[in-house]
This record gives structure tokens, sequence and C-alpha cells, in this order.
């Protein structure tokens, strides 16, 4: 219920920045401002990133020890190398394409290997290469899994500052 809602008071507020013409004050924000919530932001994603790549959860840097064990590293792995392998492509060949024909090329990899090493989808799953989710349901019964009631009303208010701070930084992009 959250994501929405405030993706929904993102799209509104940038709609009013543009209109009021305020995009030059956003940009008055210091750069030191800027790239440390920038650099937050990556942060959090790479921890991110290596959690869900792992299997294992941490909530901070003093917690990556969980990621020094010989299974979270082998999978981890692939997924590292495959994003540095994205990073040094993107910075070396400067076409539009790079980006989406690297995610294909890492994707068909990891196709190919299951098909080469005879491993089928469920044993993936089961190996921790891919996410085990359930079906998604069908998009007509996607409204009967949201549970109004077990949302915390009370913390939406909260998030005011965070929402306004999440406004500004998109406005800076």
């Amino acid at each position: 219920v959250g994501l929405p809602l405030f993706t929904s008071t993102l799209g509104v507020g940038l709609i009013i920045i543009g209109y009021l013409k305020l995009a030059g004050f956003v940009q008055k924000l210091p750069t030191t401002v800027v790239g440390g919530y920038l650099a937050f932001i990556g942060f959090f994603c790479g921890q991110s990133a290596l959690s869900m790549l792992s299997h294992v959860n941490v909530s901070g840097v003093l917690e990556w020890y969980k990621f020094m064990h010989p299974q979270p590293l082998l999978l981890m792995f692939p997924g590292v190398a495959g994003g540095a392998s994205i990073f040094i492509a993107v910075r070396n060949l400067r076409h539009m394409a790079t980006l989406p024909l690297s995610i294909a090329l890492l994707l068909s990899l990891f196709y190919l290997a299951l098909y080469v090493t005879g491993t089928t989808i469920d044993d993936a799953k089961e190996l921790g290469w891919m996410s085990a989710a359930d079906a998604p349901p069908v998009w007509y019964h996607t409204w009967d899994y949201i549970q109004f009631e077990q949302v915390i009303w009370s913390a939406m208010p909260g998030q005011g500052m965070t929402a306004l701070s999440l406004i500004l930084v998109v406005a800076l992009s």
C-alpha cells in the first residue's frame, strides 16, 4: 500500500515542481549532500543485491561476515562477476544498446549453463540459483491479496520527510 501511495506522491510532487518551475531551486542543493545521499542509495542497493544473491540477511557492514562462507560466496560470484562485467562494458562501449545487450547476454549464459549442465529450473530454484517465488496471481485477482487491515496507517504520516527527500533527489536527476 505504501509503495503505490508514495510513488503517486512522487509523481504529483514532480509535476508540481515542473509546473511551478522550482527545479532551479532544487539544483541549488550542495553536491556533497546529493552525492552523499546517492552514495548511501548505492551502498544500500549493493548490500541488498548481495543479500538477495546469497540468501543471507544482513542489516549493515558489521554483519558482512555472514557472506564469508562457501555457499553464500558461490551464490554471489556469478552476480558480482556479471555486475562487474556490465560496469566495464558500459564504461568502455559507449552505445545505447550496451546495457540491454549485456543483461540479455547474462540471461542467455545463465540458461545456457542450465542446459549444458542438465539442470532444470526446479533444480536451479532448489540450489538457490533462482527465486522459489510462487506463481503470480491472475491479473484480475491481484487486489484480492491486499489486506488493508494489516496496514499500519499510523506509520504513514511519519514518512512525509522521506517522501519529500525522495521528490527532491529524483528532481535532481
